[in-house]
């Protein structure tokens, strides 16, 4: 099902060959462009978040990301064999996640000549995947079905100007007045690197992977801020006037002239979404990971 030529990227805060007490997250590449993740724990590593856990007054359980797989100490030969065994042996499917289309920054750490044009991802694979979507839809609604089709077989633009159309709904049923602007969503994101991301330069934010996501500036901690029920609280706390709204993923920016009303309940169901008053004097941030924000920052 998966070719033997891959390519291996492990990612970690600090960890060093050989170590027995770390996790890192490990992402494959085959020369069809797709790409499969999965997160490494050592026993000794899972002992020591058990510990910190306890500590912290937390008896009840712990929980680790998912997919994983357990070893006994953290090596990139280590990986690197497991990941050929469960090629060989029929499981990589089983132990790694599909991760999505290799982007343009993952394209330039490939070997050159690495990735096939002509190739294409494992039917099979993509037979698996639908019929989990097509279990998923036969317990969902009507309109959840039609939503699906739409993204399936839509253009990916009026799609996401679909969404977009359906949140201002939701503002306005909140009594907050939005218009959207198109084409304006690169602009905002450039705007928000340049003046909350000052004095990093390029390499810097290529490091905590910034091109994929802006708010890898609070997750990776690079710039002191609120998070959580914290952020929330602030962001209620700060005076609104004029707002902009806008995605990682889209160029409709939402422009919010009353946004006193705009809450962080309003908001919890967009990801990667970003909130800036009009001089970009603070911002806050709802991510598309449940256990990393939202964050709040104020300049």
């Amino acid at each position: 099902m998966f070719p033997k030529k891959r390519h291996i990227h492990i990612d970690g805060w600090g960890w060093e060959e050989g170590e027995d007490d770390a996790n890192v997250s490990v992402t494959v590449t085959f020369p069809d462009a797709s790409r499969w993740a999965c997160n490494f724990y050592t026993l000794k590593n899972i002992q020591t978040i058990r510990e910190h856990i306890v500590n912290s007054g937390n008896r009840k359980y712990m929980w680790g990301a998912n997919p994983l797989v357990i070893v006994d100490t953290i090596s990139r030969q280590h990986i690197e064999d497991v990941v050929d065994e469960s090629i060989q042996n029929g499981t990589f499917h089983i132990q790694f996640e599909y991760f999505g289309e290799a982007s343009e920054y993952d394209r330039k750490e490939l070997p050159e000549g690495f990735l096939n044009s002509d190739e294409r991802i494992n039917p099979k694979i993509v037979y698996r995947h639908v019929g989990k979507v097509r279990q998923l839809l036969e317990q969902s609604s009507d309109a959840v079905r039609e939503t699906v089709k739409h993204w399936l077989f839509a253009d990916h633009d009026s799609f996401m100007e679909s969404h977009t159309l359906q949140f201002i709904v939701t503002l306005e049923d909140n009594g907050i007045i939005a218009t959207m602007e198109k084409g304006k969503g690169q602009e905002l994101r450039d705007r928000w690197g340049r003046l909350f991301a000052r004095g990093m330069d390029i390499s810097a934010r290529m490091e905590i992977h910034m091109e994929q996501y802006l708010w890898h500036l609070f997750s990776y901690e690079k710039l002191p801020c609120l998070m959580n029920e914290q952020a929330e609280d602030a962001f209620h706390a700060q005076e609104k006037q004029d707002c902009y709204i806008f995605y990682q993923g889209r160029e409709q920016v939402l422009f919010v002239a009353n946004a006193a009303k705009l809450t962080a309940d309003i908001l919890r169901h967009e990801q990667d979404v970003y909130v800036v008053d009009r001089d970009f004097t603070w911002t806050y941030v709802n991510t598309h990971e449940s256990d990393l924000g939202p964050y709040f920052y104020q300049r």
